[in-house]
């Protein structure tokens, strides 16, 4: 008989069957919500963390805010240097239509020097939005052709290598923005603004350090936009011409003696490189500007050409490889036999200039650029209700041998030495 009766019969645990009461429950659920809370508080800090960093810097405002804010702040000059995105093309467009330029600079980079105070009328800089003449046409079509007040003079910088056949040319930059609607869209966009950073950081393009003073509010004290103008000081003017503080006052290492492009120029091998080596002229390029040209004369736009200037050492390394750059003189011999009138300032002796007033081997200054409109302003009479000559006159005697006209409204930082070539920059007010 048993001991006790079925219902009495005591519960006995067998070995290796775990204990479990409700405050392990309790406990487990309290370690779950901390985690939770803890990987949300990440999560959140993260999103606040990239959204203040990209608003802070400037690094997510589309063209149009960018443009507002710097005409805003005239007369100081907040540079505009997004580095994250392809805002250029979009920003110049606006930066046109904003101010609707009687005088308007188109090329690449290398015509990006020429500034509003060389003319008397509202003046636009849209260099760099044509890297190429596929991406000239493409702001004549998108910018001028629509606009309700096209400009009566344009100044166009033609890069030699765009007729270089062997050239490999740019890809044309999207004139879509991908923050056009940022603030619309602010939250949906964090997956793309947490990729831009981390690729950012990844690459080197942003710094750790830049992106902890930006997200805090503690980045530099002007008013930059974006990066490289908020950090690096360099970046495009509210007339759209560009500034490089950085490598002026020696921040930047850059093109050191020119050695950089010497090398390019002897070996001349990369097609993707402008000093790619090439012997004939690629008809489809010349017939493409050709055509830009006649859409600009059909619309009564004055159009002045030249060929940007190198540096005397780059351009004697150039002359002296005749069967390397054969598509050079071919190009100025074909815009001839076109009736294509153009100025030819590749060497700068002929505008009185030195090595001391490029930036690199293929950017010329503030000062060499004042040289040039004053060249223009001499040989063309009917333009010279447009330009300052005084002050063209007075850059020029000043500051010859600089590549910066100081300016207290950008910066305060000194010219020096950058390129190590013996350049006396003296100390000028």
């Amino acid at each position: 008989m048993p001991i006790f009766s079925k219902e009495a019969q005591p519960h006995i645990q067998t070995e290796g069957t775990p204990r479990t009461s409700p405050g392990h429950y309790v406990l487990f659920h309290k370690y779950l919500s901390f985690a939770l809370f803890t990987s949300g508080l990440i999560f959140l800090s993260l999103i606040l963390s990239i959204e203040l960093f990209l608003r802070n810097v400037g690094e997510s405002f589309n063209a149009n805010d960018i443009v507002k804010t710097q005409l805003a702040a005239k007369p100081n000059k907040c540079l505009a240097g997004q580095k994250l995105t392809n805002f250029i093309f979009p920003y110049k467009k606006a930066l046109t239509q904003h101010i609707h330029p009687t005088v308007l600079a188109l090329g690449s980079s290398r015509v990006a020097q020429i500034r509003e105070s060389f003319f008397t009328v509202p003046f636009v800089n849209a260099g760099v939005a044509m890297t190429s003449i596929e991406e000239g046409n493409k702001f004549f079509n998108d910018v001028i052709a629509g606009s309700a007040a096209q400009p009566k003079l344009v100044i166009l910088g033609m890069d030699i290598w765009w007729f270089n056949e062997n050239y490999v040319l740019p890809t044309t930059i999207s004139n879509d923005h991908i923050y056009d609607n940022y603030k619309a869209q602010s939250l949906p966009l964090f997956p793309q603004n947490f990729s831009l950073i981390y690729k950012g950081l990844q690459k080197g393009a942003i710094s750790m350090d830049q992106f902890l003073k930006g997200a805090s509010g503690a980045s530099p004290n002007n008013c930059g936009i974006g990066i490289e103008g908020r950090f690096n000081m360099t970046g495009f003017g509210p007339d759209g011409s560009s500034y490089y503080i950085e490598r002026m006052a020696g921040q930047e290492k850059g093109d050191l003696r020119f050695q950089d492009s010497l090398k390019k120029i002897q070996s001349g091998d990369n097609p993707h490189i402008q000093f790619a080596h090439g012997k004939s002229v690629s008809l489809k390029q010349l017939h493409q500007f050709i055509a830009l040209l006649s859409k600009l004369k059909a619309r009564k736009i004055r159009t002045i050409l030249f060929f940007p200037p190198f540096p005397k050492t780059i351009h004697l390394a150039i002359a002296n490889r005749p069967n390397a750059y054969g598509y050079i003189g071919e190009l100025k011999d074909k815009l001839t036999k076109f009736g294509v009138p153009y100025y030819d300032f590749t060497d700068p002796t002929v505008l009185g200039s030195s090595d001391c007033e490029f930036f690199d081997g293929i950017h010329g200054g503030e000062v060499i650029y004042a040289r040039i409109i004053k060249t223009i302003y001499e040989r063309d009479p009917s333009i010279r209700t447009f330009i300052d000559i005084h002050y063209l006159e007075k850059v020029i005697s000043h500051y010859q041998g600089h590549t910066f006209v100081p300016d207290k409204t950008v910066t305060s930082l000194e010219e020096v030495d950058f390129l190590e070539i013996g350049c006396r920059k003296s100390k000028v007010s």
